[in-house]
């Protein structure tokens, strides 16, 4: 995405008079991008893996998770990590790259942290998502955070301290060279006057987008629980039909012929259901949660943003009184503090162009493709599943009909049908009928 056309500027200079002072002085290192440890290198990842967690106990009443994590290739044999400094990592990567979208984590749960179900199918991939994410943008993945949680298996505390002190002497004129390295074409368009324009209506988008997804979501919720709520049902189905059968084989002076069987394709559909659940969560209602989540997290940059754009007008209000024909400048102290108000005008100036064209060239539009790529993905898996689910249905339920007819025509073959039919007399489970797989045909997934 490009633009032509008038130039919008925020405040007394533009960002490419910004950036032309600072190659005047020299290489400028970019922000975040030197290690903060020992190895200069910078190490690129083919693959990382947070391995199943492992519960750790501070004492007899403080337990809690924590993440092995490996790399290819590795750089060091693996590093232990908790929720905690998955947080951190996150919230530094934010600090240090205003404007930047960083991959949203999973929401912390205050009850049920430790329930082993939550943790391993909902926490441990959604962080193993998180650091895909993270290492894919180079940014991120180049920066020192990011290198020293993968690669410093101990002295971590240390290495968050020396990345503490990094952010808090990293400068606008560093942010702007690491912009510059990583995004040199969307820096160097100018931003058009319609900018502010186009955030307001970004913002009412993605606000239109939450609250669409947010009720997708607990659309979604709903469906998983009635998809739960019928393989139950289909199991008592099983059951109650298999008591019937086994109830009137007993009776030794039956009236007329057995009933066709109904227990194999009953026990078949149960177990089909229970295959088939897992698809409503990992290809419908997660994907729509992580969307969800990655919405939320453009709607916080462009909240950002917006504070950012608040915090310089009240500094460039401050910078024009000093500029103004009657200011009054009578005393050293004076002259330092409208020096010192005027550069942090043209700071927050150089940053907000900055971080406003990140988010209208550049971010917004990676966002909407992965969240499109994705979509798609799941959308397809879903089909699948589906598919192959009414495959083994239809199957299940055309031969039983075809044993049906059979039945109506020739009471007999109900009779004989009925005098082999898998039911256990002794008590049903919803494992009763080993053999109907064999008479049922099989059916490939198409």
């Amino acid at each position: 995405m490009s633009y032509e056309g008038p130039e919008q500027t925020y405040g007394s200079a533009g960002y490419a008079a910004a950036a032309g002072a600072e190659e005047g002085k020299g290489t400028a290192v970019p922000s975040g991008y030197a290690p903060a440890y020992s190895n200069p290198s910078v190490h690129h990842f083919k693959g990382i893996l947070v391995h199943s967690p492992e519960v750790r106990a501070q004492n007899p009443f403080m337990k809690y998770h924590t993440y092995k994590i490996t790399t290819n290739p590795s750089v060091v044999d693996h590093v232990y990590r908790r929720y905690k400094d998955f947080a951190w990592l996150h919230e530094t990567l934010q600090a240090l790259f205003p404007g930047v979208f960083v991959p949203p984590l999973p929401p912390k749960k205050v009850l049920g942290s430790m329930d082993e179900n939550f943790v391993a199918s909902e926490r441990q991939p959604a962080l193993q998502r998180f650091l895909e994410r993270v290492s894919e943008i180079p940014i991120l993945a180049e920066s020192v955070p990011f290198q020293m949680f993968i690669a410093r298996p101990t002295t971590f505390e240390e290495g968050q301290n020396e990345v503490k002190r990094l952010v808090s002497s990293n400068t606008t004129a560093a942010t702007l060279a690491s912009y510059s390295h990583y995004y040199p074409h969307v820096m160097s368009q100018p931003l058009p006057v319609s900018a502010e324009h186009e955030m307001a209506a970004l913002a009412e988008w993605l606000d239109g987008e939450q609250k669409r997804l947010a009720e997708l979501v607990s659309v979604s919720k709903d469906l998983v629980e009635n998809v739960q709520r019928q393989t139950q049902l289909t199991e008592k189905l099983f059951l109650g039909v298999h008591s019937l059968y086994a109830l009137e084989l007993r009776y030794p002076a039956l009236p007329g012929p057995n009933r066709c069987t109904f227990t194999d394709a009953l026990d078949l559909w149960h177990k089909d259901m229970k295959d088939v659940e897992p698809a409503y969560t990992d290809h419908l209602l997660r994907p729509l949660q992580y969307e969800l989540q990655d919405v939320e997290q453009m709607i916080e940059l462009v909240k950002y943003r917006s504070s950012l754009h608040a915090k310089h007008a009240k500094a460039k209000a401050r910078a024009d009184k000093w500029r103004a024909p009657d200011a009054r400048i009578e005393t050293e102290k004076h002259r330092q503090q409208r020096e010192a108000d005027i550069r942090e005008e043209e700071d927050l100036g150089r940053l907000l162009e900055a971080v406003t064209k990140l988010i209208l060239l550049d971010q917004n539009k990676m966002v909407w493709n992965f969240r499109v790529t994705n979509w798609s993905k799941s959308v397809g898996q879903f089909a699948q599943a589906q598919l192959t689910y009414c495959t083994y249905y239809y199957n299940r339920f055309e031969y039983l009909k075809c044993n049906a007819v059979q039945s109506q025509q020739d009471p007999s073959a109900a009779a004989a049908a009925g005098a082999v039919a898998h039911v256990d007399v002794d008590g049903p489970t919803a494992e009763a009928a080993p053999e109907a797989s064999a008479a049922v045909p099989s059916t490939e997934s198409p």
